[in-house]
């Protein structure tokens, strides 16, 4: 019999209750699917509850708990079609697996747990003391006095029963693991806003905003003492905030998240390892390449040879990474640079006639190599590499086999990410339809005329972003924008994108979705307005994304008390 269950059904019955109301409940802020814009809504703005991405679980933990974790599959985190989110309208997701990880992470802690008291003579007073800074970290302040004595209870239950104290304690960290102050962002609010049915943030609950969007991980000590002291009320203090988070290093691997998230650009596949080359053709040349043991064994005087020494073939290993690790690699280092070394404008990101590159890459883009790897490099005009949207990255992300297929990829994220379009799902059974030019023929026209011209800008480079024979197909921009024209290829668009509306524009909409898992309405333009100023005055990106942080959509919970809980 599985140890979990030998304790009381009422505990289990209570458990699973909770599990069903938060599955179940699903109020207009449990559900952002149905949102789709082009432009800004009028609807009032709605703040989503969103259950924890599998990173602030684990960084939650690590904050309770401290030390390594067991390896434990959580649930999979969604998606709002470009960011990483849990606001979405599946609820809990897959409970189940939240109660398998919390058994795990119980079983894991217990030990630790169990020698931290004398359990035996004080099991209230134990319960107090290990678990209230557990709980605190666990529940982002919100613990009350009777989660102990319940806790308490459960363990004396499960002690009384016959479990160990190990197993009863690991039952105490599940049952911590399940509360939805844990699994969920709950915010109650404060002081009432400025507007009919929004409530200031507390001082914790901004906190919680600011740690987990800039870090991924719940506030530390020094942040709450600033929000008890009123943080909420201060934007100049709030900014201050933000930018220290800014300077904290993992804010390094936020930015690359949304970075990445944003560009369309996916974790690379796993590069294959050396495999054996052709490095002679007779022994005399083993010999002289890797001394008087090697001997050409395998194929010898043919084209499939390898030098052999002794049992161990002599295949030049090669150094540093591999292709595919290197294009990821060569992006981050660049959107890095334009971030947090150079403070440079967002336009950069799009014109930097520089990058990052090592001999591999320089390799891939038909470059001389870099007197050392990863310095920044300047371009030269003919390599035709100008901004993030010619990184190999970029290119192979969006990319297919099959040429005019890359159209489509390159021309969706272009439109839905850069110029901050909607389109909306083919019909059912279109895809798989053969027609003989589906840019004018229903209902494929409809998304197809909007993004394979986009998508025809990338076409002097392949599916990998090699640079090919220039195309000669008809690539432009036809939206409704001020980008709207014929270009001449990657470079000639990117040029004029770092210099357009657009891109302040669809900046702050794409940095607004991301930041609080929600699409803005027409309510937020106060909010959205100052971010645009920024990068419209070629503000850095850093400075952009911090206006965010104290505007008005930050701060404010957009729903009444009443609101948050089923009835």
């Amino acid at each position: 019999m599985h140890r979990l269950l030998r304790w009381p059904a009422s505990l289990w019955i209570g458990c699973l209750a909770t599990a069903t109301a938060l599955g179940s409940c699903k109020d207009a802020r449990h559900d952002t699917s149905s949102q789709q814009t082009t432009t800004l809504e009028s609807e009032r703005p709605l703040s989503p509850v969103g259950r924890l991405t599998r990173g602030e679980y684990a960084s939650t933990v690590s904050a309770a708990f401290g030390g390594p974790q067991p390896g434990v599959e959580l649930p999979p985190d969604g998606s709002d079609g470009v960011f990483t989110t849990n606001a979405g309208s599946e609820g809990i997701g897959d409970y189940h697996g939240y109660v398998v990880a919390s058994e795990a992470f119980g079983a894991h802690f217990a030990p630790a747990l169990a020698t931290a008291c004398d359990w035996s003579s004080d099991l209230q007073g134990c319960t107090v003391s290990v678990f209230e800074p557990v709980l605190f970290e666990l529940y982002r302040g919100a613990d009350e006095p009777a989660d102990y004595s319940e806790l308490a209870e459960l363990i004396g239950t499960a002690l009384d029963e016959g479990a160990t104290l190990e197993v009863a304690l690991t039952g105490g960290v599940s049952r911590a693991l399940l509360d939805e102050r844990f699994l969920f962002h709950i915010e109650y609010g404060g002081e009432a806003g400025s507007e009919p049915d929004a409530l200031l943030l507390t001082g914790l609950e901004l906190a919680s905003r600011l740690s987990y969007v800039l870090v991924d991980a719940p506030p530390d000590a020094d942040l709450r003492a600033t929000a008890l002291a009123g943080l909420e009320r201060d934007p100049a203090a709030i900014r201050a905030v933000a930018a220290t988070l800014f300077d904290d290093a993992r804010s390094r691997d936020e930015v690359w998240r949304f970075a990445r998230e944003w560009l369309g650009i996916t974790e690379p596949p796993p590069d294959a390892p050396p495999t054996p080359i052709d490095e002679c053709d007779f022994t005399a040349e083993c010999i002289e390449l890797h001394g008087p043991t090697a001997n050409d064994c395998v194929n010898s005087q043919s084209s499939q040879s390898w030098c052999q020494c002794g049992d161990t073939r002599c295949v030049p290993v090669e150094t540093g990474m591999g292709l595919n690790q290197a294009m990821f690699e060569e992006t981050r280092r660049f959107v890095e640079h334009i971030v947090f070394d150079s403070d440079a404008p967002l336009t950069e990101l799009f014109t930097a006639d520089y990058s990052f590159i090592d001999a591999n890459l320089a390799a891939h883009y038909g470059v001389p190599a870099p007197a050392t790897d990863w310095e920044q490099y300047e371009f030269p005009p003919e390599a035709k590499r100008r901004g993030v949207l010619t990184h190999a990255s970029f290119l192979s992300s969006n990319g297919a086999e099959i040429r005019d297929a890359s159209w489509i990829f390159r021309g969706k994220v272009v439109y839905e990410s850069l110029l901050c379009g909607e389109l909306a799902p083919p019909p059912p059974g279109v895809i798989d339809r053969e027609v003989e030019n589906r840019e004018t023929t229903a209902p494929c026209d409809a998304c197809h005329k909007i993004m394979d011209p986009i998508g025809r800008i990338f076409d002097g480079y392949d599916e990998h972003g090699v640079l090919v024979d220039d195309a000669s197909f008809d690539a432009r921009v036809d939206v409704g924008s001020t980008l709207d024209g014929s270009y001449d290829g990657a470079v000639d668009f990117t040029s004029a994108y770092g210099a357009s509306d657009e891109l302040a524009e669809c900046f702050a909409t794409m940095w607004f979705r991301h930041a609080l898992a929600r699409r803005p309405v027409a309510a937020d333009e106060p909010s959205l307005a100052p971010i645009r100023d920024v990068v419209a005055s070629s503000g850095s990106v850093r400075s952009a994304a911090l206006e965010l942080m104290a505007a008005p959509a930050f701060r404010t919970l957009y729903l009444s008390p009443e609101d948050q809980v089923c009835p």
